[in-house]
């Protein structure tokens, strides 16, 4: 028996939605890592191309499996962008949906330490 305090948001409906919006001329998507378990860990860039001084601005979404409301949080904001492109003017954007340990979790809809029997978010190193 699951249990969600929202609707749910896993692995495909972000696949969904960045099928969505990888044409437009906007979009970057780049695989920034790969989870515990070798799925991909994505990055979409959203940006003009132009002025390469101007601010970035770095989102990511997901730190932990259960944070489901940030994936829509994230995908309005992008849409929002997207729909108002001379916002591009001033910043580019960067947006991590899901960071290293949750893809892994939230393709099976469990909390990380489920995953591998102990609490990954504890135990992983970055650098």
């Amino acid at each position: 028996v699951y249990v969600y305090y929202c609707y749910p948001y896993g692995h495909v409906e972000l696949d969904v939605f960045i099928q969505s919006i990888q044409d437009s001329k906007f979009v970057d998507v780049i695989t920034l890592t790969k989870s515990e378990q070798g799925r991909p860990c994505k990055l979409l860039k959203i940006s003009n191309g132009k002025n390469k001084n101007k601010k970035q601005v770095w989102i990511t979404a997901r730190m932990h499996s259960g944070e489901i409301t940030s994936s829509f949080a994230l995908e309005g904001a992008i849409r929002y962008i997207l729909s108002n492109p001379g916002i591009l003017q001033r910043a580019d954007f960067y947006f991590v949906p899901f960071v290293r340990q949750a893809p892994d979790s939230v393709f099976k809809l469990l909390p990380a330490f489920f995953i591998i029997g102990e609490h990954i978010e504890t135990r992983t190193t970055w650098g």
